[in-house]
């Protein structure tokens, strides 16, 4: 007869669980904070295939429920501590790339810089599913989401910086003057739509 060897199961630590979820959360609420959709947003010309603003909201969700997901059964899977300590470091340097795109984009209004910051933060994202998949393979494809949504925003910030060469690289424009033709006719902004 044979007999399969499985390791003793280990129980995450409640404590754990509750620091990666408000990590998650910080993340979260730290980037929203700094997506602006002002007047300077809403008058960009957007790539036809940016999906509605309402849709960003959702997708970040549950974009970062999978993350949070991923990270959890990555530290379980780790018993070394410097695995532990590898993928702190790569998920901080995740959540600081991914807080410094909508900063980049948003309050500093510099799409090309943020153009060109979504590589490291796509790089970030590929660098956490190699290094999770020697230890945890289903905790790495939680994360799969998250860079197939990256990819595609990257594409959408690309299509900003190409439809908008003034903008691309200029400094924070006059966010308090108006589109002309509004300032024409007096109806307010027609939404473009958000945050990629």
């Amino acid at each position: 007869m044979t007999t399969s060897f499985s390791p003793p199961s280990r129980q995450m630590p409640l404590r754990t669980k509750l620091t990666t979820i408000a990590a998650v959360v910080l993340v979260a609420m730290l980037g929203g904070l700094a997506t602006d959709i002002g007047v300077w947003y809403l008058s960009l010309v957007q790539p036809w295939w940016k999906p509605p603003d309402w849709a960003f909201g959702p997708a970040w969700t549950v974009i970062f429920a999978c993350t949070a997901i991923s990270a959890m059964g990555a530290w379980h899977a780790a018993v070394r501590d410097r695995d532990r300590f590898a993928m702190g470091i790569g998920f901080a340097v995740n959540a600081l790339l991914n807080i410094l795109w909508s900063v980049l984009f948003f309050k500093l209004q510099k799409p090309l810089w943020a153009a060109f910051e979504v590589f490291a933060l796509w790089a970030s994202i590929a660098w956490l599913i190699l290094r999770i998949r020697k230890l945890n393979p289903a905790a790495a494809r939680w994360l799969l989401p998250y860079l197939i949504w990256v990819s595609y925003a990257a594409t959408i910030n690309w299509g900003v910086v190409w439809l908008n060469p003034s903008e691309a690289s200029g400094g924070k424009s006059d966010s308090s003057a108006m589109p002309a033709t509004v300032i024409k006719t007096g109806d307010p902004p027609v939404s473009r739509d958000a945050k990629p």
